[in-house]
């Protein structure tokens, strides 16, 4: 049990730190094309780690009926 508790743990930890470049790039008044990477940087954290985390929940409980990128 205690290695799916750490897995979904990082998992958490990867999509806050997605979450909180996301808004370093929303609220910064940096280089615009720097803001532009740090927000695509952030987005594909949130979008990649959340869909692993969606499809570890899927395959542990088979009746879930949410999923978004990985199946």
């Amino acid at each position: 049990m205690l290695p799916v508790l750490s897995l979904t743990s990082i998992l958490d930890a990867a999509i806050t730190m997605g979450m909180v470049l996301l808004n370093e790039a929303a609220t910064s008044k940096g280089d615009v094309g720097k803001r532009r990477i740090i927000c695509l940087v952030g987005l594909g954290l949130v979008v990649f780690f959340f869909s692993f985390l969606l499809s570890i929940f899927r395959s542990k409980y088979h009746g879930y009926p949410y999923s978004f990128l990985i199946k």
